[in-house]
């Protein structure tokens, strides 16, 4: 699916808006929508298993590790020239369906963390009577 996010992006720098370098955007965007994703999974499991807030720092190096693996597997290993010129992968080899899945993904990016930040305020109250009855705590 990553593959699919990759292309999508790519078409949409190189043909829509004809930028001079097109796999450094594709690569930027790839970052910058798996950032929030990261941040609110983690920021989910810790506060729903665990009732701890991670903190800044922790988030920023998941951040980081996350950013660098993109990188690393997309720009260094020039697994995204590979997905461009010979895979060009497709959802069930529909153009339409990829481009829809990139846009909803691309939206969910910004909508996810503000949902996340209300479902983690609110999910201390309600989880925190069954952490003590499990943990006994």
């Amino acid at each position: 699916m990553i593959d699919v996010l990759y292309y999508m992006y790519y078409l949409f720098y190189s043909k829509k808006i004809t930028v001079n370098f097109p796999h450094l955007n594709t690569l930027g965007t790839l970052c910058y929508i798996f950032m929030f994703w990261e941040v609110s999974i983690v920021e989910f499991v810790s506060t729903f298993f665990f009732l701890y807030h991670v903190p800044v720092g922790i988030h920023n190096m998941i951040l980081l590790l996350g950013n660098v693996l993109i990188i690393w597997i997309y720009g260094i290993k020039k697994r995204g020239k590979y997905v461009v010129k010979k895979k060009k992968p497709l959802i069930r080899g529909s153009f339409r369906l990829s481009a829809i899945f990139a846009i909803l993904l691309f939206i969910m990016s910004f909508v996810i963390p503000i949902i996340m930040i209300e479902v983690t305020k609110d999910m201390k109250e309600y989880v925190e009577p069954m952490y003590r009855v499990l943990f006994g705590k």
